[in-house]
């Protein structure tokens, strides 16, 4: 009889042990996946910010648009005149 018991007390901890054990498996692979939903919306944020910047900077280091016709007659008289004295130093 006591040996029954004994049997009988070792399957239920053999059976909760299980249960147990595909609850934490379970819970565990549910904070896997967290983890990684998480990484991949870091990541793609992180590939949109470094996107924006990229575009920032070239917006800074572009060259202004040309304001009209004010700001070109006054480059075309620069290059005019920097054309004549090219020609004037290679004639003398």
């Amino acid at each position: 009889m006591l040996m029954e018991e004994q049997t009988n007390r070792y399957e239920q901890l053999t059976l909760r042990a299980n249960s147990l054990r595909e609850e934490l498996h379970t819970e565990v692979e549910r904070i896997l996946n967290d983890v990684i939903k998480f990484k991949v919306h870091v990541q793609k944020s992180l590939e949109d910010y470094e996107g924006f910047v990229v575009d920032e900077v070239e917006l800074e280091l572009a060259p202004p648009p040309p304001s009209g016709g004010a700001g070109t007659s006054t480059s075309s008289a620069k290059v005019d005149d920097l054309v004549e004295a090219v020609q004037g130093a290679s004639i003398s």
